[in-house]
């Protein structure tokens, strides 16, 4: 079969099933005029027949007549369509689908990128022929009757567009990128120019100096001008022609460096943007799941997908889809409710699944959201107590993003049963490991009793990469801006334990900081802290990386790595620097993974001498309340002094020096609005209080802010992890 009818048709046929799944789907919705939804599809499905039989493919064009009867007796609404026929004619289109693949060599074409290519000449049209023998609608009996003129078929071929094999597209980024650096290597020519022109800008000083004393000695001493005086003003003025030369020469090369960079950048663009795809070119699978998943499990279930025009890399929008398959599936099975239960809280008996896509500089933001019933926190926190990710005192401690994490663990589920469609539990984290292959990653946004959202974040080519190239004992690596949410310089006194844990502080509450050499599995070799890190994030939660020195941020061309180092989980490809040195591309998600679970295993104990636990001084005459605040606090990773009312904590506060104060309000001897008071007069006047009281009147909370009092907690009202996080932050 000819190469270039074969991919016309092919097109042609996915336009065509595309069109008749889409139409089926509008009736089954009921919000579309069902006879000229059926007219276009009988127009559809007679237009794909001819062109089957054009090209030769009679066993396909004779199934296409047979759907097309079945569809015939509803042509002009003379009929209502039924579910059934709906459902019936959706299978039938998927199976179409797979014959035409096969039947072309669908294997071969399913990789292949849309590219403008030379139109098919008008001999090649000719070739065209139509072999039906079958009765043709009235509507369209002429459609293949007449061969189009030269100028029509000019016209009609080419606006078309045909494929391209993307690894061959691939393969030119490829080269483009050795090009680049090729033409990099220019900048060292220039250097050496420029270097040999100083050279001789020094030979031509030395020269005029030379001549200019022998000018004054032959003065001093009366000589005529001789040879060895002419000798000198020729060489001078030949050094001087030679660097004016070498001026010309060094503008010209960076003239031509600075076009074929320019060219070359263009080039580039334009192969990049031969690489995308629209993200809505995957809008019909994810719809059509969505009413099949939601169909299944016997709910009413709606998609639509906001920001279709963003494009991705066709590799990427490839790789996303069975991820985002997974996440769809949760949505649909998890998170939407069944229609009684959705009536009963006052919601419409139809759910709704919502992808937004955004563009992010270098990543692309994709939202998946539902309108049901929310993640349950406390029986995710029982479910993580249960698989033995924390144990039930972290787990109470824990905050609520840190918890939702935890869905993407596997064996981590809140719903009563599994099924195919839940995939036991390992949907969620298929889809995290999935999109961590290729430096994206997942998240849980936000939920509630109006539904969840996750965050995917994607790159937007798979090849090309920005990166910050940092250096640590061991070596100088790169590791991808978009995993990257803001650098930071650290001192030594910064650095503190919590927890077991080096951490520093941040407005989110302590975060964690790891080597980069730790987390690669390397040995610690740190004798100050003072240095960089790079705020990161795992899923819901930060990681501070500390790196010796930030050396530049660029875009790079990345490559895969062979064995053995394509084998090592945190090394995602190399980049070819331009003075010819490789640089190896990290990973993100699993060094911050491997950060997050490493911690500051096998501090020594002079460091853990220096790095002192944050201290907090709990006042409370409860002595009930003293002993959950001190356990509370001591399982945070707290140093905690107790006091029984005010007069007590004044004392202590004296002596300790604590970097924080819980209080109650209503004591003996002395309230906590007077010890709030005397602490914020002291001279540092930075310690934070923050009021825990059973006082739930405004006026109450206006007195605690008017004597200066950082927060104030109704005990009625908060839960403990609240309590902890809220100290955290003030720390």
């Amino acid at each position: 079969m000819n190469s270039k009818l074969a991919a016309v048709f092919h097109e042609e046929a996915t336009d065509h099933l595309d069109a008749l799944e889409r139409a089926f789907l509008n009736m089954e919705s009921g919000k579309v005029d069902e006879a000229e939804e059926m007219n276009e599809c009988l127009r559809r499905t007679h237009t794909f027949k001819g062109a089957a039989r054009a090209i030769g493919l009679n066993e396909l064009a004779d199934r296409i007549h047979v759907f097309e009867g079945v569809l015939s007796p509803y042509r002009g609404g003379e009929q209502a369509v039924s579910l059934e026929l709906i459902q019936t004619s959706l299978t039938e289109v998927n199976t179409l689908r797979r014959i035409t693949e096969e039947a072309i060599g669908g294997n071969e074409t399913s990789s292949l990128q849309t590219a403008t290519v030379e139109p098919m000449s008008v001999a090649e049209v000719a070739t065209i022929k139509v072999e039906s023998s079958e009765p043709t609608p009235p509507a369209v009996e002429n459609l293949f009757i007449e061969m189009p003129s030269e100028d029509q078929a000019k016209e009609k071929f080419s606006s078309r567009q045909l494929r391209v094999d993307s690894n061959r597209l691939d393969l030119i980024l490829s080269m483009l990128g050795s090009l680049k650096i090729s033409l990099r290597a220019g900048d060292a020519v220039i250097a050496d120019v420029q270097k040999l022109r100083h050279h001789m800008g020094v030979a031509l000083k030395t020269v005029r100096e030379g001549h200019t004393e022998m000018k004054r000695v032959r003065s001093v001493q009366k000589i005529d001008r001789d040879a060895g005086e002419i000798k000198l003003q020729e060489a001078s003025l030949a050094i001087r022609s030679a660097v004016d030369e070498m001026d010309i020469l060094r503008a010209g090369l960076e003239k031509r460096r600075l076009d074929e960079s320019l060219l070359i950048d263009q080039l580039e663009g334009e192969v990049r943007n031969a690489c995308l795809v629209a993200i809505s070119t995957i809008e019909l699978g994810l719809e059509r799941s969505v009413r099949d998943i939601a169909a299944e499990r016997g709910k009413q279930a709606s998609f639509k997908l906001i920001g279709g025009g963003v494009k991705l890399d066709r590799a990427v929008v490839d790789a996303i889809q069975e991820p985002l398959m997974h996440v769809v599936r949760n949505a649909v099975a998890h998170g939407l409710e069944e229609p009684d239960e959705r009536l009963d809280v006052g919601k419409p008996t139809e759910g709704m699944i919502t992808i937004t896509a955004s563009r992010l500089g270098h990543t692309v933001r994709l939202v998946v959201g539902d309108d049901g019933k929310g993640i349950d926190i406390e029986k995710l926190r029982e479910k993580v107590v249960k698989s033995g990710f924390l144990d039930s005192v972290e787990a109470q401690i824990s905050p609520a993003d840190v918890l939702l994490d935890f869905i993407f663990h596997p064996g981590i589920l809140t719903s009563e049963s599994t099924d195919s469609l839940s995939g036991r539990g390992l949907g969620l984290e298929i889809a995290r490991t999935r999109l961590r292959a290729f430096q994206g990653d997942a998240r849980v946004l936000e939920t509630g009793p109006t539904g969840t959202k996750f965050e995917l974040i994607l790159p937007v080519h798979l090849q090309i990469l920005r990166i910050m190239t940092v250096r640590t004992a061991s070596g100088t690596f790169g590791i991808p801006t978009m995993a990257i949410r803001r650098t930071r310089h650290v001192a030594d006194e910064e650095v503190r334990l919590l927890e077991g844990d080096r951490v520093i502080s941040s407005d989110n509450g302590p975060i964690r900081l790891v080597p980069l050499d730790r987390a690669l599995g390397k040995p610690e070799r740190i004798g100050s802290f003072k240095g960089n890190c790079l705020i990161m994030e795992s899923g819901n939660r930060s990681v501070a990386i500390w790196v010796e020195e930030l050396l530049q941020e660029d875009e790079v061309l990345i490559r895969g790595l062979g064995f053995p180092l394509g084998e090592i989980d945190h090394i995602n490809g190399a980049a070819i620097q331009p003075d010819g040195s490789v640089l190896l591309i990290l990973n993100p998600s699993v060094i911050s993974d491997n950060a997050l679970e490493k911690g500051v295993k096998g501090v020594s104990v002079l460091e853990k001498a220096l790095l002192t636990e944050p201290r907090v001084l709990v006042v409370d005459d409860s002595p009930t309340t003293r002993s959950v605040l001190r356990d509370l606090f001591a399982a945070a990773g707290f140093k905690v002094t107790l006091a029984s009312d005010g007069r007590e904590a004044r004392t202590l506060f004296q002596e300790h020096h604590p970097d924080i104060v819980v209080t109650d309000i209503e004591m003996p001897r002395m309230d906590g609005f007077s010890l709030t008071s005397l602490i914020k007069a002291d001279p540092s006047g930075s310690v934070p209080v923050i009021l825990v009281t059973g006082r739930e009147s405004e006026e109450d909370r206006r007195k605690g802010l008017e004597v200066g009092a950082d927060a104030y907690f109704v005990k009625s009202e908060f839960h403990h992890s609240e309590l902890v996080d809220a100290v955290r932050k003030f720390l």
